[in-house]
């Protein structure tokens, strides 16, 4: 079974490899130190909630709805 993430977020990893070659960066991280300056990186990691599931987003989705 697919993941909900695995569908909805970001390229895979042979389409990611295909974009590095086409640009001439061997990872992301070699591609993201060439493109953003280091003055506007973040150094710490994002404080985010734990991802929800299918269903769990789903109803997210619903909810917000509701209230617009």
């Amino acid at each position: 079974m697919t993941l909900f993430a695995d569908r909805h977020i970001g390229p895979r990893s042979d389409e990611i490899a295909s974009m590095l070659a086409a640009v001439g960066y061997e990872s992301l991280d070699g591609l993201t130190d060439a493109a953003v300056p280091g003055s506007i990186r973040m150094l710490e990691a994002l404080d985010l909630p734990a991802a929800l599931d299918e269903r769990q987003t789903l109803d997210e989705l619903r909810s917000l709805s509701r209230r617009n």
